[in-house]
């Protein structure tokens, strides 16, 4: 009845006093009205099925296979882990994600042909940061509210950081990438292929973007520029042996002209 319905809302704290009292004493302080509220049941397997949804639909995106996939749906998943305090279980599985995309994108690239290399690591390259922009969209809020304040890195940040350790700081690698791009730059300086030249600027355009490795060292200057450097300083050393040898004081002062010019494009 009536007095059931009152009793109910009394005891769930659907109002209270101002001064802290029940509103049934007698007295002249203001009464607030506290709405009811009814108990909510955490679901135990919401956080599990929520990530399973997630993780099936990263490994789509990884894979450029993105069809069917509704992107506010997964905006939504994602919002839900966080505001129910499950940052952490979707912060780790997208990491783990990621390490194991890459290590297979490491796999691949070991034992291609040299021919074949440089061009694969760049396609890799670019897919996984089409692959990385796309997360970075339906992990958005995720990103705002949970990654940057409890790791403050961003996800496409964290990303390059993976691909930087897991890919390109592999010794084979790293070494086999510097051999071709000092083999292309040099036959450049000789006058040909002048074509694939493009290649090796978006290789050290893609080590500026990885940004600094672990132990602090710039992953450009470590991977690039130190061995670049080393092998421009050994070319031009035997070529002005080569000048001083059978070319006369003008012939070697229009040669260095000409290659100042060239060094500069």
């Amino acid at each position: 009845g009536k007095s059931s319905l009152s009793r109910l809302f009394i005891m769930s704290g659907g109002w209270q006093r101002s001064d802290g009292r029940g509103g049934s004493g007698a007295s002249t302080g203001r009464t607030q009205i506290i709405p009811f509220t009814y108990g909510i049941h955490a679901d135990p397997e919401f956080a599990k099925r929520t990530w399973t949804k997630l993780r099936k639909a990263l490994r789509q995106i990884l894979r450029r296979n993105v069809g069917d996939l509704s992107y506010e749906a997964l905006y939504r998943c994602a919002y839900n882990l966080v505001l129910h305090k499950h940052g952490e279980i979707l912060y780790e599985g997208l990491m783990e994600e990621l390490r194991t995309h890459l290590d297979e994108v490491q796999d691949s690239l070991f034992g291609l042909p040299e021919n074949e290399l440089l061009d694969e690591t760049l396609k890799q390259w670019t897919w996984f940061c089409h692959s990385l922009g796309q997360i970075s969209d339906v992990l958005m809020y995720f990103d705002r509210n949970y990654v940057e304040k409890k790791r403050s890195t961003k996800i496409v940040d964290l990303g390059l950081g993976l691909f930087r350790d897991r890919v390109l700081t592999s010794s084979e690698i790293a070494t086999r990438l510097s051999r071709i791009c000092m083999s292309i730059l040099e036959r450049a300086r000789s006058g040909e292929d002048y074509a694939v030249l493009g290649s090796v600027n978006n290789i050290s355009q893609m080590y500026i973007e990885v940004g600094r490795m672990d132990n602090a060292v710039d992953a450009y200057s470590e991977l690039f520029e130190k061995p670049f450097l080393l092998s421009t300083a050994d070319y031009y050393q035997r070529l002005s042996q080569e000048l001083i040898g059978g070319a006369t004081c003008a012939e070697y002062l229009q040669k260095v002209e000409k290659i100042i010019i060239q060094e500069d494009l």
